[in-house]
C-alpha cells in the first residue's frame, strides 16, 4: 500500500470543505484523509470523507499552481466509515481508493474508487459486503506482482470467518487462488489459536479444515475434519463435512509423482517417529522439517542411497516434544538453491505428511 495518512496540517483541509462540513472519523478516532497518487501522474491527491447534514461524501483535491483544488466528489454509501486506505491494485503506478461502508454492526460494504476521465468510478458493484478486511500484494508460486489483493472476511459465528482473496481485473474483483497456499498459512494460524482455547469447537475445526484445504495441506484438512466429525454437533453437518472429506480424498495427490514414493510413518510413542521411503532427488539430499501449527520446529536433511535420477531409498528417525491438541506435520521435499519455499528454504517439489498414524 502507497498512503500517507494526513494528521497534519488538518485545519488546512478543513478550510478546504464545505463551511457546514466536518472530518468523518476511522474507528481508530483518526480523521479520515489521505494523501495519495491516483491518477499515476508521480504527485499525490488529498482524499478526504467528511460529512455534511448528515450524509457522508468523499473529496479529491489537487495542487495546481501550489493551490488545491477539488477535482471531484461524490456521495458515500453508508451512514459511517469503517476503513479509508489506497492500494495498486488495478497498477504499480496508480492507487485504488479502498473504502468501507458501516451499514451494520458486523458489516461494511466495499467500494473501490479509481480515477477515470477526470471523476472518481467504482469499479465493483454494491453490496460486497465485509467484516474484515487484509490488504497486501501476496506472492504466487512465481513470486510477487506488485499488485495488491484483498482478503475478504465475511462473518460467520462467535470468531469464525469465510474468508477468500481476491484481485482486481476488468470486469471487478476476481479470485485469486494462485495466491491461497501463501495466505491461507496464515490464517490456519488464526484458527489453530481460536481452537487452543476452544478445542471442542466444530465451527473452528470446520474452517481449519477449509483453511487447510485452500493452503493445499489436504491431508491436514482430512485431519481436521475426522476430528470435527468426532465432535458433538458437527458443523456445518455430518453429512456436508463427509462430502467435503470424500472430495479431499478424490483430490488429494499426497507423493508428488517421480519424486517421493513409498513414504512410511511410524508412530514410535509419543513425540517419537520413524520415517522411510524412497526419493530420486537431485545428489540423494532430501531435505525435511516438523512443522508445528505450519511452523518449523525441527529442520534437518538426510541422505538416499542413490541420487536421481535413480530412486534411492532413506529413513528418518524424528524426536519432538508433543503437545495435547496440536497439529504437527512432516515436509519432505527436494532441495533447489533457486527457488524460495514458503517457509523459507529453498525447495523445489515438496511434500507435507501429518504426523499422527502409520500409513
Amino acid at each position: 500500500m502507497s498512503f500517507i495518512p494526513l494528521k497534519n496540517n488538518l485545519d488546512v483541509i478543513a478550510g478546504l470543505l464545505p463551511l457546514s462540513a466536518r472530518f468523518a472519523k476511522l474507528p481508530d478516532g483518526s480523521p479520515a484523509c489521505i494523501l495519495t497518487d491516483i491518477d499515476g501522474d508521480g504527485f499525490n491527491e488529498i482524499i478526504v470523507v467528511y460529512i455534511e447534514q448528515g450524509d457522508l461524501f468523499i473529496s479529491v483535491f489537487k495542487q495546481m499552481e501550489g493551490v488545491w483544488r477539488r477535482r471531484a466528489t461524490e456521495k458515500g454509501n453508508g451512514a459511517d466509515l469503517t476503513h479509508l486506505l489506497a492500494a495498486p491494485l488495478a497498477s504499480e503506478n496508480a492507487q485504488t481508493i479502498i473504502l468501507g461502508w458501516h451499514i451494520g454492526s458486523m458489516w461494511s460494504e466495499l467500494s473501490l474508487l479509481q480515477w477515470r476521465e477526470g471523476t472518481l468510478k467504482d469499479t465493483v458493484a454494491r453490496g460486497i459486503l465485509f467484516s474484515r478486511l487484509e490488504v497486501e500484494d501476496m506472492p504466487s508460486v512465481s513470486g510477487k506482482d506488485g499488485r495488491d489483493e484483498l482478503a475478504i472476511w465475511v462473518h460467520d459465528s462467535g470468531e469464525a470467518y469465510k474468508i477468500a482473496v481476491y484481485r482486481l481485473g476488468l470486469q471487478g474483483l476476481v479470485m485469486a487462488e494462485d495466491v491461497y497456499p501463501y495466505y491461507f498459512r496464515k490464517v490456519i494460524g488464526y484458527y489453530e489459536e481460536l481452537i487452543e482455547k476452544l478445542p471442542q469447537s466444530s465451527i473452528y475445526w470446520y474452517y481449519l479444515a477449509d483453511a487447510q484445504r485452500k493452503a493445499g495441506l489436504l491431508r491436514l484438512a482430512i485431519q481436521s475434519i475426522d476430528y470435527a466429525l468426532s465432535l458433538p454437533n458437527p458443523y456445518p453437518s455430518k453429512e456436508e463435512l463427509m462430502k467435503l472429506r470424500q472430495k479431499l480424498q478424490t483430490e488429494a495427490t499426497f507423493i508428488p509423482i517421480g519424486v517421493f514414493r513409498n513414504i512410511r510413518v511410524r508412530r514410535i510413542a509419543a513425540g517419537h517417529y520413524s520415517v522411510s521411503g524412497e526419493a530420486k532427488v537431485l545428489e540423494g539430499i532430501v531435505g525435511y522439517e516438523v512443522l508445528e501449527k505450519q511452523k518449523p520446529i525441527l529442520q534437518s536433511y538426510t541422505k538416499a542411497s542413490a541420487g536421481g535420477p535413480a530412486w534411492g531409498t532413506f529413513s528418518i528417525i524424528i524426536h519432538i516434544k508433543e503437545k495435547p491438541i496440536t497439529a504437527y506435520a512432516l515436509l519432505l521435499f527436494e532441495p533447489n538453491g533457486s527457488a524460495e519455499f514458503e517457509n523459507g528454504i529453498s525447495a523445489v517439489h515438496s511434500v507435507t505428511i501429518p504426523l499422527t498414524a502409520s500409513r
